[in-house]
């Protein structure tokens, strides 16, 4: 049993180490031997590693060539996308008709052409366009104190309660 453990795992080796201790015959052969089967053992190292790292560029320029596979197949359909959304038009459908009010407005004389529109484009030519336009200020918003008391707010309510209490107080003094 042990010449078949020895043969199996050192045969190979310790045949090919004893050739070239034969071959230079050195001046310290148990050395020599030694330096031998750990250069070998590195050799073997270095063999597994190189396989794996081609077993890993394989895999890679597979993985690549599917990649390339893909990407082509994404140009063409892209291709045949585009194609088909450039589908020239008859000559009807490339003219679009006009809206009604872009009708009456080519319609309209030409004196007309030169006034406003309407009210709002006379009041937005008139404010600064640096001026912010709060709501409290627009002329559509109105003064509480000028409406009447029905009309007004809570909070205007509230300072002319306690203006009252105000009052009260003043001329219970």
């Amino acid at each position: 049993m042990d010449s078949q453990y020895v043969s199996r795992t050192l045969g190979r080796c310790l045949s090919e180490a004893l050739a070239e201790l034969i071959e230079f015959r050195p001046l310290d052969p148990i050395e020599f031997l030694a330096l031998w089967i750990r250069k070998y053992k590195h050799n073997q190292e270095l063999e597994l590693q190189k396989a794996a790292h081609q077993r890993e560029l394989e895999e890679e320029k597979r993985r690549v060539h599917e990649e390339n596979l893909h990407q082509r197949d994404l140009e063409e359909e892209e291709s045949r996308i585009r194609a088909a959304q450039h589908v020239p038009e008859s000559a009807d459908e490339s003219k679009p008709d006009l809206r009604e009010d872009e009708r009456e407005s080519a319609a309209d004389p030409p004196e007309r052409a030169n006034e406003p529109q309407d009210q709002e484009d006379q009041t937005s030519e008139s404010l600064n366009p640096e001026e912010e336009l709060h709501p409290e200020d627009s002329p559509s918003a109105g003064n509480e104190a000028d409406a009447p008391p029905e009309e007004r707010t809570g909070e205007d309510s509230a300072e002319r309660a306690m203006e009252r209490e105000e009052d009260e107080e003043d001329d219970g003094a």
